[in-house]
């Protein structure tokens, strides 16, 4: 039973990112882009995010703010994923 403790809390946030990332890979697969690419997507989703917020602020769903903000943080993790390996295939090539 959650208590909303903190920990509670992050749980709950990472494991709705991590079901996120898993749809995203079900749908796109591994993404591997050039960083250019991935500011659009990013930006594109907090756009989502912002619209969300001005929507509910004048009697849109609420829901909608924190099923956007999973998915910024969602593609900024996928951003990650790709950064980590873009550094593991490239270890040692500098050496």
């Amino acid at each position: 039973m959650l208590k909303n403790t903190a920990l509670e809390i992050r749980i709950k946030a990472l494991t709705d990112v991590l079901k996120e990332r898993a749809l995203q890979d079900k749908q796109w697969g591994v993404q591997d882009r050039d960083w250019g690419t991935w500011l659009l997507i990013l930006q594109e989703e907090t756009g989502e995010f912002s619209k969300a917020c001005l929507e509910s602020k004048y009697g849109g769903d609420k829901k909608k703010i924190g099923e956007e903000l999973v998915q910024v943080c969602a593609v900024a993790l996928a951003m990650l994923e790709c950064w980590n390996r873009t550094v593991a295939k490239n270890r040692g090539k500098n050496q």
